[in-house]
């Protein structure tokens, strides 16, 4: 063939490639822009200006992207994270649009450089950086990517709600004072739903569901933080059940703001004087319609709800209660007498103003839940309408416990990917459904917590303190999740290599056996033989269950319970503890014998010794995984359990019940340790909730009577507590007299 040929045959094929790319171009940026790609360098100022950039640069782009990559990993083999995460940075940045570019930058924080850091602060620091990374900059770019979802998930349900890092007890305890600080302890309290409200209405024991009919009410109080996003920072373009954080204006518009003081006319004067507010030293604190004055209030109640008073100088200063809320809590003080400030949501403010005619009651509520609406959608990236949809579908979820968001975010994407058609049969989407599973698995078997924030200068009793226990609470919803996987995966959704076999099986066998324990030892033995029975008829044959093929079905129900109880080995450690320490106060008060109330403890201090016999000790060579593993001291455990008692409203006891158990609680603190003094603590720690208590039931007078001060206490307390600092008050005395 001549050359001419050659070169003819050769503009002819390329002159149809190029009339070919030309024809598939306006598809494949249509495809682009479908799949979320690329950015719309005409969109204005939606995207980030870096990005913008990045953009522009053309198809230098790639080569540039190419070398970052090499070099990053070049860099990730030689065990040099921390440059390598600079170099990310420069990824994430040219291909905002690649979630992988998010994940492993991501992981590479919370994971590879957070293990080189030697102190808690420090590993928390980049553990953050690392969830951070993909809630505020990874989701918002590739809100579709299931992966990102699953990977934020992942840091939230086992970085820090998991016991794997040695200093995964620090990450919980910031989780919850951050969030204790953002929305508060949670209320345990239930209501019905408003269709069952009328009595005629409600259904029949046997078929009454607390989870379809009945309604938490912090669900209902976190109903009204859901209210003030959708209301007052709602954009216009959001359509019905697209949440997306994005959805939202973090500030109130010149419009939205006169609206909200039309609707709350009370409340402009109020952020007028917060706005004035200044420090110690005159400065000005810009406070004001912002998270930081939500910090503030939310600050002080923490530590009120602690049992500390926060009038004293030993909380009352900037390095414990800090200068934001020390201001806001002397504004709260100094109010005229003729006003009150409600910061309550469970008060019935209409019936408190009919009741008290010449008294001016101001309602701080809606005041502080658009701060946590705002605070929520500007600072977490969060969606207030879905996480109450979370807390609807799956109980009385505590936004204290990373499981909870960890489920959040595992939820929300599995609602992203069951949009994409993209994510259908991938692995994601199954990893996805699982972390549901999973952190509901944590929130039953430690969704409930007991946080004290600490007080430095005040010694033990001043400790910080962090326990999970138990929460039954969520076993409906743990139930619910498992049916609803397993109807997915039989219907393929999760792809044909990922049908309900015996994986699935043996989750679903070990849940149904957890919730028998669980209810059990909560005292609900109706419920664990609910969930005996379901799992016999369903697994008791099984040539798949260890459990069946040792006979335990065969068990008596109590029986079952502890053989299981004792076998879990995922949950052995805390829970199991303090398992046994409230079923010693629990059946110790029943039967008002201290004898019983013994031997529960002595089943709970050899679980404990037993533990730290079996997986600390023979673990001493490997310092983390010590501290991976560490636990409280034992009286720590017991003091909380106590606390809890005295203090939770959740548990109900009347004052002349709490008398009752302070007589049968003394000499058994007494006697718990010889080198601590812990039935001072004990004293010192319940006071405030007792006065309280007292104040709220409508009780004057001294009731000291009923709660005396163990001998010796005054002394213990002038010796040990009061020096600690200048301004501590004098031992605490219960006299409720106004």
């Amino acid at each position: 063939m001549s050359t001419r040929l050659i070169q003819l045959a050769a503009l002819i094929i390329t002159a149809a490639g190029i009339l070919c790319a030309f024809m598939l171009s306006p598809v494949i940026n249509q495809q682009r822009v479908d799949r979320q790609l690329t950015y719309d360098l005409e969109g204005g100022s939606s995207a980030h200006p870096s990005y913008t950039l990045a953009a522009s640069l053309g198809s230098f782009r790639g080569v540039l992207i190419n070398i970052l990559w090499q070099r990053s990993e070049a860099l990730k083999q030689e065990g040099k994270f921390f440059e390598s995460n600079n170099l990310a940075e420069y990824i994430t940045t040219l291909q905002p649009r690649f979630p992988d570019a998010w994940d492993i930058q991501a992981w590479n924080m919370a994971y590879n450089i957070s293990v080189k850091c030697k102190t808690a602060e420090e590993r928390w620091d980049w553990v953050q950086k690392g969830m951070v990374l993909l809630r505020d900059r990874g989701i918002p770019n590739n809100p579709n990517a299931v992966v990102l979802y699953r990977s934020i998930a992942w840091i939230l349900g086992h970085k820090m709600a998991g016991g794997t890092d040695d200093m995964h007890w620090y990450y919980k305890a910031r989780m919850a004072e951050t969030w204790q600080t953002i929305l508060g302890a949670p209320d345990p309290g239930w209501g019905w739903k408003p269709e069952y409200r009328d009595p005629a209405k409600r259904p029949l024991e046997e078929d009454f569901d607390r989870l379809e009919h009945g309604e938490w009410l912090a669900t209902r109080q976190f109903a009204q933080i859901a209210d003030m996003a959708e209301t007052y920072l709602k954009k216009a373009n959001r359509t019905e059940g697209d949440f997306r954080a994005s959805n939202y204006f973090t500030t109130l518009s010149p419009d939205n703001l006169a609206r909200f003081y039309t609707d709350y006319p009370d409340l402009k004067p109020v952020v007028q004087q917060l706005e004035a507010l200044k420090g110690p030293g005159g400065e000005e604190l810009e406070l004001g319609l912002n998270p930081r004055t939500l910090r503030a209030f939310g600050r002080g109640q923490m530590f009120r709800d602690a049992g500390y008073d926060v009038g004293t100088e030993v909380i009352n200063n900037p390095d414990v209660l800090g200068i934001d809320a020390m201001a806001v809590y002397k504004w709260i003080v100094s109010q005229p007498p003729d006003v009150a400030l409600n910061l309550n949501p469970r008060n019935n403010i209409a019936a408190a103003r009919e009741r008290n005619p010449d008294l001016t009651i101001v309602d701080l509520v809606p005041l502080l839940n658009l701060l946590r609406a705002l605070t929520l959608v500007g600072e977490y990236h969060m969606d207030p309408p879905y996480m109450l949809v979370t807390m609807q579908a799956y109980g009385p979820i505590d936004w204290r416990h990373p499981a909870a968001h960890a489920m959040y975010w595992s939820a929300l994407g599995t609602l992203r990917a069951e949009e994409w058609t993209q994510n259908k049969g991938r692995i994601d989407l199954l990893n996805a459904n699982r972390n549901i599973i999973h952190n509901l698995q944590k929130l039953a078997h430690e969704g409930k917590i007991n946080f004290r924030p600490q007080v430095p200068t005040m010694g033990q009793i001043g400790k910080e303190t962090i326990n999970h226990s138990p929460d039954v609470r969520m076993i409906p919803a743990y139930d619910r999740a498992w049916e609803d996987t397993l109807t997915k995966a039989k219907a393929g959704d999760f792809g044909d290599k990922h049908e309900a076999g015996d994986s699935f099986a043996n989750g679903h066998e070990n849940f149904l056996q957890s919730a028998v324990y669980l209810y059990y030892y909560d005292g609900q033995e109706t419920k664990a033989r609910d969930y005996f029975k379901r799992a016999k008829e369903i697994y008791a044959d099984s040539p798949t269950s260890p459990v069946a093929e040792d006979g335990e079905y065969e068990l008596s129900m109590p029986d079952f319970a502890r053989v299981r109880f004792d076998d879990d080995l995922g949950f052995q450690n805390v829970m199991r503890i303090l398992v046994r320490i409230r079923l010693a106060w629990r059946y110790g008060l029943a039967e008002r014998s201290r004898a019983v109330m013994k031997r529960h403890l002595d089943s709970a201090k050899r679980s404990y010794d037993d533990y730290l016999e079996e997986r600390q000790i023979t673990a001493r060579a490997d310092l983390d995984v010590q501290a991976r593993q560490n636990i409280p001291p034992f009286e720590d455990l017991v003091l909380s359990q106590f606390i809890e008692i005295m203090g939770s409203p959740e548990q109900g006891y009347s004052l002349p019940q709490k008398a009752n158990i302070w007589q049968l609680a003394v000499p058994l603190l007494v006697a718990e340790s010889d080198e601590r003094a812990l039935v001072y603590e004990a004293y010192a720690r319940m006071i405030p909730f007792l006065i309280s208590q007292a104040q709220l039931e409508g009780l004057s007078g001294d009731i000291r009577n009923a709660f005396p001060p163990p001998q010796g206490f005054e002394q213990w307390y002038q010796q040990n507590v009061a020096p600690q600092q200048p301004g501590l008050p004098p031992p605490p005395q219960p006299n409720p007299t106004r």
